[in-house]
């Protein structure tokens, strides 16, 4: 099965590197969302095409809220050095901040804590995680209903912080 993938991968790797600059941001979000979750291995990692998704999201500039979380998210599991791509997603997340959700901006400051322990640059990544701290109380108390996904949320807004 794991070999299966890895052809998948590599036929769909091969397909997005032809066309990307014509493909929606949320679609190429969704795809390197996807080779994170599904674990494709350090070893098997499509750097050229993580690292041409980074540099067509810093060419196009804007993404959605949920985008912004996928790529973050996604990157920082797939361990990709990309300081370029996390600029520019400190920015979108600076600019856009009152309207995360709590779940996604959980999974952005996770993803900037860890891109920051990895690269003990945590300077570079500690406006955003206050800026995001100070949020959380607000979208919490919305979020007052217990639901797991406010409770997960929460966690990893915590552990996120513990590297403040």
């Amino acid at each position: 099965l794991r070999f299966a993938h890895a052809q998948l991968f590599d036929a769909i790797t091969r397909h997005v590197l032809s066309c990307y600059p014509q493909m929606p941001l949320q679609d190429l979000s969704w795809l390197v969302w996807s080779f994170a979750s599904l674990t494709f291995g350090v070893e098997g990692q499509p750097k050229e095409l993580l690292t041409a998704v980074a540099a067509e999201v810093q060419r196009r500039g804007e993404l959605s809220c949920q985008d912004v979380c996928n790529l973050t998210w996604s990157y920082a599991t797939l361990t990709s050095e990309l300081p370029e791509f996390f600029s520019t997603a400190r920015r979108m997340v600076s600019e856009h901040l009152c309207e995360f959700d709590l779940p996604d901006l959980a999974r952005v400051m996770w993803a900037f804590a860890v891109k920051g322990v990895e690269s003990r640059a945590c300077d570079d990544t500690a406006d955003v995680l206050a800026a995001a701290y100070r949020r959380l109380p607000r979208l919490l108390a919305e979020r007052s209903g217990g639901t797991f996904a406010a409770a997960e949320a929460a966690g990893a807004a915590a552990w996120a912080m513990s590297y403040r």
